[in-house]
């Protein structure tokens, strides 16, 4: 009987694969993007997963701090020393 019934997929799982690839080829703005939808569709499932909305917030601050620096240490190789 059980197999007839095909288990649907988690979206949400499959957003924080691919957020964490694009985290691991170095493309933060995208994995920030894919990590949040990720976090969306966590919130609209009827049985939430508190382990991986706790993941998804951690590393969402671990990237808004890494973004927050690398933009912050461009704008300095950008000014002129005086």
């Amino acid at each position: 009987m059980s197999l007839l019934f095909n288990k649907k997929k988690n979206v949400s799982l499959e957003l924080y694969a691919s957020a964490l690839r694009n985290e691991n080829d170095g493309l933060y703005d995208a994995a920030v993007s894919e990590y949040e939808q990720a976090l969306l569709e966590q919130e609209r499932l009827r049985f939430k997963d508190a382990r991986l909305i706790a993941g998804i917030h951690e590393k969402l601050k671990v990237l808004h701090t890494i973004i927050s620096y690398n933009n912050n240490f461009q704008a300095a190789l950008i000014k002129p020393a005086v």
